[in-house]
């Protein structure tokens, strides 16, 4: 196995682990330009890997404190900063490695979507089969639930708010009703089946995470849609548990997650423009 194959399998193999091997990337996306010795790229990465194992036994711990973390993470940083004193191998090296990962993770930037049936309330509630993107809800709620009591088909009523960015007239608000007898929970898998965008917040609710903010245990809408009925604001509930996680904690981690695989893309890009390999 060449050495720069095995540079590549480590990154495949170890980016979708969590968010420190994503930092990695990160640092490896900032500081490898500098490197020369490949040598000392295969040592350097072996620490990293060793400040790993150690990172994923801190967080099996039931009470991890956060400088825990930000420790680790910066051994991860001084073992890729030794190698500053090295010139760099082939932009065109670091850029196959960085494409390789995000063609690994095609399925989060162009996620499957799933044909429902849905009243589409923005066109005199005609019935319609629409393929809903996670990606693209902004939130979904009971359509009464703001009653104590909902009766008969009450129950299955519930309204998805939808952002459509991909329009031939540019964005589009859209909101639907669907008529199921699916729990939030269920619905939410039905549509996010890999929980990488939507979380179930309380028994009526469920956001898309990249359209919410979190202060405490309030969400509140960073988006400019403004179709009735939308959620501004959202309480969390204390009670709901989503994949072992109270609710707080599991829209914390799916919107992490989300937003540094965001954020590694426009890096893994902008490494791109600025090593001129655009042409």
């Amino acid at each position: 196995m060449g050495k720069f194959q095995f540079f590549s399998n480590f990154t495949l193999d170890r980016v979708y682990r969590g968010l420190p091997v994503l930092r990695l990337a990160f640092f490896i996306c900032d500081k490898i330009k500098n490197m020369r010795d490949s040598n000392k790229i295969l040592s350097a990465l072996n620490k990293a890997k060793n400040a790993n194992k150690k990172l994923t036994s801190l967080i099996r711990q039931k009470n991890l404190k956060i400088f825990w973390l930000q420790h680790t993470i910066l051994e991860l940083n001084s073992t890729i900063l030794d190698l500053r004193t090295n010139p760099p191998i082939s932009p065109i090296q670091i850029w196959k490695i960085l494409e390789s990962i995000l063609d690994h993770d095609k399925s989060f930037h162009f996620p499957q979507p799933v044909q429902m049936r849905v009243q589409n309330l923005n066109d005199e509630h005609k019935s319609i089969v629409k393929e809903i993107n996670p990606r693209n809800v902004i939130c979904i709620t009971s359509i009464d639930e703001d009653k104590q009591t909902l009766k008969g088909n009450q129950r299955r009523k519930k309204l998805i708010f939808y952002k459509e960015e991909a329009s031939e007239n540019g964005i589009l608000y859209k909101s639907f009703m669907i008529n199921s007898d699916k729990n939030f929970s269920e619905l939410c898998d039905e549509i996010d089946c890999l929980s990488w965008f939507l979380c179930v917040v309380n028994k009526n609710t469920i956001v898309g995470v990249r359209y919410y903010d979190i202060a405490n245990n309030t969400l509140t809408l960073n988006d400019d849609c403004i179709l009735e009925g939308v959620k501004n604001t959202v309480e969390i509930s204390k009670d709901i548990i989503v994949k072992r996680l109270s609710a707080r904690d599991a829209f914390i981690k799916i919107k992490t997650y989300y937003d540094n695989r965001v954020l590694f893309q426009k890096r893994a890009i902008g490494y791109k423009e600025q090593a001129g390999l655009n042409s």
